[in-house]
């Protein structure tokens, strides 16, 4: 399946960081460009990828596969979420978590 790139101003791009305590009202206003919310549980089918960033996208799509394959229906959003700091490893050396709720 040859799906062809998507410019990447076209992406949407949404950072999640987990916090420690519950948001007051306060905090789910925007202040400057970070907002808080709530994420819903909900059950997703994910694996992990270490290795190239390159090869992340492959990943994803044999996620999808698997999941396809299985007769899961996808009714939720893909995500992706990084394990360890930012700057602390290389990009190639970070665990990544794939999602796909």
């Amino acid at each position: 399946m040859d799906t062809p790139p998507v410019p990447g101003e076209a992406i949407r791009w949404e950072l999640w960081l987990p916090i420690a305590d519950a948001p007051q009202p306060d905090d789910l206003k925007p202040q400057a460009v970070v907002l808080v919310k709530q994420v819903e549980q909900t059950p997703v089918a994910f694996t992990y990828h270490l290795g190239p960033i390159e090869q992340l996208q492959e990943t994803f799509m044999d996620l999808v596969s698997w999941t396809m394959g299985r007769g899961v229906d996808l009714t939720g959003e893909a995500r992706l979420i990084t394990y360890g700091q930012l700057g602390e490893k290389s990009v190639q050396e970070m665990v990544w978590e794939c999602q796909l709720g």
